[in-house]
């Protein structure tokens, strides 16, 4: 039977070895954050998505769906379309939660988001490359 070892040990929390039939019920409660239920919008400052706005959908069955955005509207697209991904996420303290998703192109995307200064802080990367990248977000429900 197959068997995913979650955990960081450095930060004082143990691994956790999930039985592959149990994988998705830890999905689901790992998305139990700040992020859970919401549309979240952000835009980084750097990186190669410079100045392009995202808008993301956090559900609470742990998918989120995801699209480029722009000008307060997603472009072509309404709410309820984009691609789907399943994320995980936690909430790193009273104000922080970090989110993270593999998109369809073969990027993770994890990004740290900080809720009383509405920034975040983002690494995507696939096999060959590694960016960070600064931005901000809102709530947009």
């Amino acid at each position: 039977m197959p068997r995913r070892t979650h955990g960081a040990g450095h930060l004082g929390t143990r691994f956790v070895t999930i039985p592959a039939e149990q994988e998705d019920e830890s999905v689901a409660a790992q998305t139990r954050s700040e992020v859970s239920g919401q549309t979240i919008r952000w835009v980084f400052e750097d990186g190669p998505t410079k100045g392009m706005a995202f808008e993301h959908e956090f559900g609470r069955d742990g998918s989120v769906r995801y699209r480029m955005a722009g000008d307060g509207e997603a472009k072509g697209a309404k709410k309820g379309t984009g691609e789907v991904a399943k994320y995980g996420s936690a909430r790193i303290s009273d104000d922080v939660s970090v989110v993270s998703y593999r998109s369809a192109n073969g990027f993770t995307l994890t990004v740290a988001l900080n809720f009383a200064e509405h920034t975040a802080v983002g690494f995507a990367s696939n096999s060959d490359q590694w960016f960070e990248q600064r931005g901000t977000f809102e709530v947009v429900d």
